[in-house]
This record gives structure tokens, sequence and C-alpha cells, in this order.
């Protein structure tokens, strides 16, 4: 379906960098922002709820599971390779063949998206409340104008003797009564939204993934709970517990003792002012 708001997002973004908002809270709401309570943070979501859904193109199991699949592999290869700078969708299929990045890894991080759904949410916004305002009262008017002009030539009729059924208006009369009445027709057909929505994430649910068998989700393997990646945390990381896990998944990719993601930030700015990063490869580090 079209994203007729996806513009919210950007304007989020274009703030941000205008307010100086710090980095790690940049990447933070984006990643898990609706899980604060603030409705203007949940459209940092945008970032992820603005991706690729993919459809089914039949209802039966297979196509249903391929398109989830690719939906959700969209999800993780967003957050790894453009937030911490390695390529773990290798991963979906069967262990990376150059990075120590097991599949298990892989569905540890994509159970958290298989938790997370996309959804059109009400924001506030005073633009809309006024727009909304406005039109109300240019319909109103328009139909005021309308029934005026009604009445008036219904007078001019009754005041000449002339007692016909029916409405005689003069060419001018009628040429402004149709123009109205186009413009009225234009604005009942399009009256605005009364809440302003933006597209972002939810938590809709908490549970662990299995491994997909040569990413065949109808083919599944061992339980991955839901944790970071052992590359970057250690052989044993915390597991996520709470919600979906975004929440904590994105604590995870802002630590200070992660050693990639603001590495992996400084050289995109540094790439996108100087053409080239200092990794000249900025989303496979």
């Amino acid at each position: 379906k079209p994203l007729n708001d996806a513009w919210r997002y950007r304007d989020w973004v274009v703030d941000a960098i205008n307010r100086d908002l710090p980095i790690n809270e940049f990447i933070r709401l984006q990643i898990a922002g609706d899980l604060t309570g603030d409705p203007t943070h949940a459209i940092a979501t945008g970032f992820f709820a603005l991706g690729p859904t993919y459809q089914a193109d039949g209802g039966d199991p297979d196509s249903v599971a391929r398109s989830h699949a690719e939906t959700l592999d969209d999800r993780v290869d967003v957050l790894t390779r453009g937030i911490l700078g390695i390529t773990v969708s290798c991963a979906r299929c069967h262990d990376h063949k150059f990075d120590p990045i097991p599949q298990q890894d892989y569905y540890s991080l994509a159970g958290v998206f298989n938790n997370s759904s996309s959804r059109d949410l009400p924001v506030p916004a005073q633009d809309v409340e006024k727009r909304l305002e406005e039109h109300q009262l240019a319909v109103a008017e328009l139909r005021k104008k309308i029934r005026n002009l009604r009445k008036l030539s219904k007078r001019e009729r009754e005041a000449a003797g002339d007692n016909k059924s029916g409405m005689e208006l003069t060419p001018e009369q009628k040429e402004q009564l149709d123009q109205w009445t186009a413009d009225l027709e234009h604005l009942e057909k399009n009256t605005p939204p009364a809440h302003a929505t933006a597209h972002t994430l939810y938590d809709a649910g908490a549970n662990d993934m299995k491994v997909a068998l040569r990413g065949n989700l109808l083919t599944t393997g061992e339980v991955a709970p839901r944790r970071f990646l052992r590359i970057i945390a250690g052989p044993s990381p915390p597991l996520f517990s709470t919600g979906s896990g975004r929440d904590e998944l994105a604590a995870t990719v802002v630590d200070t003792h992660n050693p990639l993601t603001y590495r992996v930030f400084v050289n995109r700015v540094w790439q996108h002012h100087f053409g080239v990063g200092l990794v000249k490869t900025p989303s496979n580090f």
C-alpha cells in the first residue's frame, strides 16, 4: 500500500540533526522509539517500518513463508549492514562463509523483528487539526452560499409574479452555482484525516524463532534465543526477554562497549563529506 506519511520520518531525522540529538539516542529511537511511550519518538521507527514488506503472490504456505522471510531479512540487513557494518544476512541459510557468524545468530536477531509489526500510529499534530478545521469551515461556507443563491433566485421570481415550479437562474447565477457545487463536491471527497499518522513499528509478540534450515521457515531446527551477536557480545550474551526484545537490542547496539556502531556512523559521515570513507566499504567492516 502507499506510504503517504513517509515524510514524517524524513522530517524527524532532519529535526533530530538540527536539535543535535546525541548519536546514541538518534540510533536507539530508530530501533525502539515506539517503546518509550512518546508517540513522537515512535516516528523514528520509520527507519524499519518504511522498508519493504513483502506480500505473498498466493495464499499457499510456501508463498507466505517466503514473503515473510524476505521481510525479516530486510530488517536484519538494515540493522546489521546499516548500523553495524557487518553482513549478517549471509547467515540466513547457512553459517557465514567468511565471518564467525553462525546461522543461529541470524535468527536470534530475526526473532526480534518476527515479534515486531508495522502500523499507522496516530500522532499529535496541530497542523492536521488546523487543516481539518479550515476544511470544515470552507464546506460550511460553500453550502451557505449555495443555499443563499437558491433562496435569492426564488425571491426574485416571486417578486416578479412567476409562480412556476423550479428555479430560474440568470446565466451568471447558474455559472456561479455550478462552480460552487463543483468546489463543494471536491471538498467533500477530499476531507483531510482527523488525525495525523506515522508509519511505525510496535511489539506484537515475545517468542523466540527456530533456525530456518536452508532459509526455509517451514523447515525448522533448533531454537535461536533472542540475543545480540556473539561475535560482538561474547559467547554468552544476555537473553532479550522484554516484549519483542527491540528495547534491549537498541540498548546493546548503542552500548559504548560495542566497537562497531559509532565507528560505522563516523565512517558514513566521513564518506558523505569527502566522497570516500576511512573504510571504503561502509556497509561491510
